[in-house]
């Protein structure tokens, strides 16, 4: 079952993802769809610590990323 989860970057910079909310079935799934998208962030500024389930999707909602937070420098 897919549930919807906030995510935030251990670390960061210009150019870089700070933040994702995404449908998912589990947080390390969420974690590796985070590091399929990156931006200048390095694979290790997505830690499973910080992801948080914040809610559930209806059946028409797909798994995915569905918004991100991006500081373009």
């Amino acid at each position: 079952m897919n549930h919807i989860y906030y995510v935030k970057a251990d670390r960061g910079g210009y150019d870089s993802y700070d933040a994702h909310i995404v449908i998912a079935d589990s947080p390390e799934k969420v974690i590796e769809l985070v590091k399929e998208n990156p931006g200048d962030e390095t694979e290790h500024a997505w830690l499973i610590e910080n992801v948080e389930l914040i809610g559930t999707p209806d059946d028409s909602q797909e798994a995915g990323i569905v918004l991100s937070s991006f500081n373009a420098g």
